[in-house]
């Protein structure tokens, strides 16, 4: 059986996918709200004329562009959820829906799969959702109140009775890291980490950990922004419980 690498990516993924071109490229491009459709419109050129230059060039690249039809989101729905419908986005608008289209039509993150086993064992996956003040985020954002496909992989390998195991492989092993934001800085450094992590020059503080820490890049102002966005997601959270003892309540 052939083996497929896969990777999900959207107009917002431009800076880093000129930096690391994978061979299946499935394209999101259905634009979310929050923070993950930052970027979207003004990227969205760029990255539709990357892709079609790099096709070009190596022919062993394939694109999928996500199918979000009536008809392919139903017959995805039966495969994966039992015929419950996939929403297009989990409750931070990342990708939900293009994940398990991408499994359909071949991995998201670092996850590799046999789709078969998968859905033999793990089939009908449930749609979950996250804690209550994360459903209010997703409600006040315009997203949908569903935790991450990989939460869901995760709990229902667990609730059959599977266990995940990680091989390290042969020296220097095979790990992969995470950035947990995207930044000017990161992107500004990015050819450089791509570097070092190819030639294993991490910094002590980053070993062990999956996602990018400060050893690696400076996301203080990040973090910043971030604590700005959820002190907002609360104030709206309180009006809107506040709405609702007056009598009036206004559906975001």
């Amino acid at each position: 059986m052939a083996t497929t690498l896969q990777i999900n990516l959207a107009p917002t993924d431009l800076p880093h996918l000129i930096q690391i071109l994978p061979i299946l490229l499935t394209l999101d491009l259905h634009r979310s709200h929050g923070r993950f459709g930052t970027g979207w419109r003004e990227r969205l050129p760029g990255f539709l004329d990357f892709v079609q230059e790099q096709s070009a060039v190596h022919p062993k690249i394939r694109v999928h562009e996500v199918d979000y039809s009536r008809n392919a989101v139903t017959t995805i729905s039966e495969q994966f959820f039992g015929g419950e419908l996939i929403p297009p986005k989990d409750w931070n608008g990342g990708p939900f829906y293009s994940y398990f289209s991408g499994f359909a039509n071949a991995h998201t993150r670092v996850a590799f799969f046999d789709r078969r086993r998968l859905i033999s064992h793990l089939a009908p996956l449930p749609l979950l959702q996250p804690p209550i003040f994360r459903r209010w985020q997703a409600r006040l954002e315009g997203n949908f109140p569903y935790i991450l496909p990989e939460a869901i992989l995760s709990f229902s390998v667990r609730r059959a009775g599977f266990l995940r195991i990680d091989f390290l492989g042969q020296e220097p092993g095979m790990w992969s890291i995470h950035p947990p934001y995207r930044n000017t800085a990161f992107y500004e450094q990015l050819p450089l980490l791509i570097q070092n992590i190819e030639q294993g020059e991490l910094p002590d503080g980053q070993l062990g950990h999956h996602d990018i820490n400060d050893s690696m890049v400076d996301w203080s102002s990040v973090r910043k922004s971030a604590w700005r966005r959820k002190l907002g997601h609360l104030q709206l959270i309180y009006s809107q419980m506040k709405g609702r003892q007056g009598g009036v309540y206004l559906s975001p």
